[in-house]
């Protein structure tokens, strides 16, 4: 599957910023295609450095791996700054560098005194206007200004000196969970779509949405890359897999929709309160019920959404994804022990057998 790419997530955890320089140029070495970071202020799993500023000092370190937020809140940074600066970042790495984006969060606006719009319809059309606004940006010139008027945006006769380096333009990937408003955003405006943790029952339910939508937009629905995140851990130790496992399963309530796709009761956890995107890291109590609602995840279930185990169930992981559609996998090693050990294995006993597919 000449088409099939592997990328590694930093920055989680106690990964530094400096740790993330480190292994920038390892990770190119080993045959990874990208490096992906996530763009929080916080987060309840800590030591989140700024991507675009890491990205930055890699590009000058690698030659051929792609770059990518994952995603960035398109609540924070306004679309012409975002605009500029991946435009920047699209020269300095030679057009390796993509755009992630997404709805975002609260935990990253409201303890720094930023608006965070609690209903999602209003954030998922921002984030619609957001991604209209810098691909005209991205088209604007000193000669071609360009104009636009929305709810939430507004442009007038207006151009970035930046020019992109990628012809139209960076790659979009745009970060859509469970919401169909989103997964519409992503077939009409995506080049690359980034879920989170999913089943692959419910991973190709949603692909096929995505793809049926986009053909009725009239484009071709191969022209939208299907990314998967997967936290990884390679272990033949039983009891560390399913210690690991049992910390994961809180991450699988943030995609309530495999949930109840593999037939899970959600009942006694209503998206008000057991909710990632409202949760506030300073405000234990939401955290708290989510460690104790995942607690009464079936184990069984938390592993059709994570690559934990030995090699052998690694690899029968990753077949399951591509089989029903993955094509790019951005790999979180944050949950192992052993985050090198745990990349180069894969590298070397995974990868491979992958790539025959």
């Amino acid at each position: 599957m000449n088409n099939l790419k592997f990328g590694v997530c930093l920055g989680d955890l106690t990964m530094s910023a400096n740790e993330c320089i480190r292994l920038g140029p390892k990770i190119e070495t080993w045959g990874y295609d990208s490096i992906w970071m996530c763009d929080h202020l916080i987060d309840i799993e800590g030591a989140i450095a700024d991507p675009y500023a890491i990205f930055g000092y890699l590009a000058a370190l690698t030659k051929r791996v792609f770059f990518c937020a994952a995603v960035s809140d398109c609540q924070r940074v306004h679309p012409s700054k975002m605009a500029h600066i991946l435009a920047t970042l699209d020269e300095i790495s030679n057009g390796r560098i993509g755009l992630g984006i997404g709805a975002g969060e609260a935990m990253s606006t409201l303890p720094f005194g930023l608006p965070f719009e609690d209903d999602p319809k209003i954030r998922l059309q921002r984030l619609r206007e957001y991604i209209e606004v810098i691909k005209k940006l991205w088209s604007s010139t000193s000669n071609y200004p360009v104009s636009y008027s929305g709810h939430h945006y507004t442009l007038n006769d207006a151009w970035i000196d930046q020019p992109t380096y990628t012809k139209p333009h960076p790659p979009i990937y745009v970060g859509a969970l469970g919401s169909r408003t989103a997964s519409r955003i992503t077939a009409e405006y995506g080049d690359g779509w980034m879920p989170f943790l999913s089943s692959p029952g419910y991973y190709e339910k949603r692909l096929n949405y995505i793809r049926d939508h986009a053909e009725a937009c009239g484009r071709d629905p191969e022209s939208i890359e299907p990314t998967c995140w997967v936290y990884m851990v390679i272990t033949d130790d039983d009891k560390l897999a399913k210690k690991t496992l049992s910390e994961l399963a809180i991450f699988c309530l943030a995609e309530r929709g495999s949930l109840k796709h593999e037939g899970f009761d959600l009942s006694e956890f209503p998206s008000k309160t057991h909710n990632f995107s409202r949760l506030v890291v300073s405000d234990t109590a939401p955290i708290d019920d989510l460690v104790n609602a995942a607690s009464r995840v079936p184990i069984d279930l938390v592993k059709k959404m994570h690559a934990v185990g030995s090699v052998g169930e690694t690899i029968e992981y990753y077949k399951a994804m591509i089989t029903v559609g993955a094509k790019h996998f951005i790999i979180n090693p944050c949950a192992s022990p052993d985050i090198e050990g745990t990349l180069e294995l894969f590298a070397e006993k995974v990868m491979p057998e992958l790539k025959k597919m």
